[in-house]
């Protein structure tokens, strides 16, 4: 190597995988600590995954009278990007089994970010692609999952809550945060999941903060613990915006409206007067609209999960209703829990909805 080219190298570098000696370029970056590494791989696997490093590859060579940085023998191109992110990429690239991410882990948005958005800049958009399926994957795109999802968490709460848990981690821990998810699906434009995530937010409390509780922050009260051990949730509130913030409260207000027009809306299509059976299911329906108003005027944060328990056949059974009225109940509200899902972008986001003729 030359004397131009020596002093042109990076200083103390440390080789870092992948290094392979028959590589044709070297790339560095540097560390959080202001340290290079360098990364010796193929001008032909880069471009082959990357259009941006494709034409890289192609430009004109430099003038004869230009020294062109070299490294162990080969050029040398330096990224501006951190060097543990650099690695991360090209460790994919060459090890694709090193894709293992846990896509329930609430922090793997924040994880995944910088990977993005490294993918984005040199146009990986295969590697792309797989990290954003993984990432959509975690969350549920349909009431079914949604609801193998919710008894999945319902199960592990009174495993840990009843002690036979033995990996004692909170189940706050296991599955996603909505704020990051949010945030992230918006930046690469995923549009199923801030609909289902906005929903989720919207369930939660206020004062159970992600980061402040799992921090460990000393402000953090025995009552927040107390709340985290009966399985309820926490969501990064610090990182949601003020904009954010209003479709939360917002998509709160429409959901309790629609709670309200939900029941009289019930009542109205049902009509339990046309009942062939013995029991009369006109009067026991008078007095589980009352029961059933009286639960929408308490605080009922999920109302998918309030129209799922309150009138499944059985259930209306056991109140007095016969079986052919308790399955037309069943059904009709079935109906309505997937227009609710389906329709929960509008709850959420959209400026105006029709309210009073939701579930007609």
């Amino acid at each position: 190597m030359g004397d131009a080219a020596s002093a042109s190298a990076p200083t103390t570098p440390k080789h870092s995988f992948p290094y392979f000696e028959d590589g044709n370029i070297v790339i560095s970056a540097s560390t959080s600590k202001r340290r290079c590494k360098v990364f010796r791989v193929h001008k032909s696997v880069l471009a082959f995954h990357s259009h941006v490093f494709a034409d890289m590859f192609t430009l004109p060579t430099l003038p004869d009278n230009t020294t062109m940085e070299m490294y162990d023998g080969v050029p040398l191109v330096h990224l501006p990007d951190p060097a543990e992110e650099v690695a991360e990429l090209f460790t994919l690239l060459y090890k694709p089994s090193a894709l293992r991410y846990d896509r329930r882990d609430p922090c793997l948005p924040l994880d995944l970010e910088p990977l993005l958005t490294l993918c984005r800049k040199y146009g990986l958009d295969d590697l792309l692609a797989r990290l954003l399926h993984e990432f959509e994957s975690a969350w549920p795109q349909t009431l079914t999952q949604w609801d193998a999802l919710e008894a999945e968490i319902a199960l592990e709460v009174e495993a840990y809550k009843e002690g036979r848990d033995d990996s004692q981690v909170y189940v706050d821990r296991r599955y996603p945060e909505p704020i990051a998810a949010i945030q992230l699906a918006r930046e690469f434009e995923i549009d199923t999941i801030p609909p289902v995530a906005f929903y989720h937010l919207s369930r939660l409390e206020i004062d159970l903060d992600y980061d402040v509780i799992h921090g460990y922050d000393d402000t953090t009260s025995q009552r927040q613990w107390d709340k985290l051990f009966m399985g309820l949730r926490s969501a990064r509130w610090g990182a949601l915006s003020a904009a954010d913030f209003r479709l939360v409260l917002r998509g709160r207000e429409r959901l309790s409206r629609l709670h309200q027009n939900l029941i009289h809306e019930f009542f109205r299509k049902s009509n339990f007067s046309s009942c062939p059976g013995e029991n009369c299911c006109v009067s026991t329906s008078i007095e589980f609209m009352a029961i059933a108003e009286r639960l929408s005027a308490e605080k009922c944060n999920d109302l998918l999960q309030f129209m799922k328990v309150s009138f499944m056949a059985p259930e209306m059974e056991k109140r007095g209703f016969c079986h052919n009225c308790a399955l037309k109940a069943q059904n009709i509200i079935g109906w309505w829990r997937e227009t609710l899902w389906d329709n929960l972008g509008k709850v959420f986001i959209e400026e105006q909805i029709d309210e009073y003729g939701f579930w007609s």
